[in-house]
């Protein structure tokens, strides 16, 4: 009977260390990792559909201008939009 309570210490001693140190694993490293590698999707998803909604809004402000003499205008404001979305994935980059 005493090596049966021995046993049964032993065994709950074992399955709190196990737990505590999952516990720790999955708060420490596994929910923030997790958690970082969905709001970054989110932000390169939304980086993304603003890109495509500026530039189907500067074709069709080139349609209805007639499409011409805008030229460097158009290229500047690419370049201006580039330039944001690498700025903000080097920060994404820089922070992981």
């Amino acid at each position: 009977m005493i090596i049966d309570r021995a046993c049964r210490v032993c065994v709950c001693v074992c399955v709190q260390m196990i737990y505590s140190t999952v516990m720790y694993f999955l708060i420490m490293f596994l929910i923030p990792l997790v958690s970082l590698i969905i709001l970054n999707y989110k932000l390169m998803a939304g980086l993304r559909r603003n890109r495509k909604r500026r530039e189907s809004l500067h074709r069709s402000r080139s349609q209805q201008s007639g499409g011409g003499g805008g030229g460097d205008s158009r290229s500047d404001q690419s370049t201006n939009s580039r330039s944001e979305d690498e700025i903000t994935r080097m920060l994404i980059v820089r922070e992981q």
